[in-house]
């Protein structure tokens, strides 16, 4: 269990599960002996519990929400986006794009930089050039749905397992 938690971070014990051909109880005693030897640490996003060895900064492997692949896929590496750019795209709230930003941010899959121009400062958000190379389109195995994901690990954002995709 330990190896396949390696080889995927950011999986889920059903997908753990599945692989391993355990039943439920099997799968949660071994979990449990993992976390309390502090060898496995879970977090939860959204309504999965995510699973990753104790030395992955398990921070860098969010899934993205819909609506953030959505103002990520609207920014690129060269043509930076204001709050109100974003929002007359997206039809989102400020407040919306402003939490998505921040997240974004966060995450540093985008960076912000003050613009100056005919019409005064303006505060621009770019992709970061990492970001921009790691975003894929897959489908989900599972549920079956197109996304964008960052690579390594993979999440569908709509069923929450973790996606092994051998190039």
């Amino acid at each position: 269990m330990i190896d396949y938690i390696n080889e995927h971070p950011g999986t889920t014990i059903s997908a753990v599960r599945r692989a391993m051909d355990l039943s439920n109880g099997t799968a949660n005693h071994h979990l449990n002996v993992l976390v309390r030897e502090d060898l496995v640490i879970t977090k939860r996003i959204g309504t999965k519990v995510h699973l990753f060895l104790n030395h992955h900064d398990s921070s860098k492997y969010q899934p993205l929400t819909s609506k953030q692949l959505e103002v990520l896929s609207h920014l690129d590496t060269s043509k930076g986006r204001t709050q109100k750019d974003i929002i007359g795209l997206t039809k989102y709230s400020q407040s919306t794009i402003s939490w998505i930003l921040k997240h974004l941010l966060a995450l540093e899959l985008i960076i912000c930089c003050i613009d100056i121009d005919d019409n005064g400062r303006a505060i621009k958000h770019y992709q970061t050039a990492e970001c921009a190379s790691e975003i894929e389109l897959n489908n989900c195995p599972y549920c079956g749905k197109g996304f964008q994901v960052i690579k390594n690990p993979k999440f569908c954002p709509f069923c929450g397992e973790a996606i092994t995709i051998i190039s």
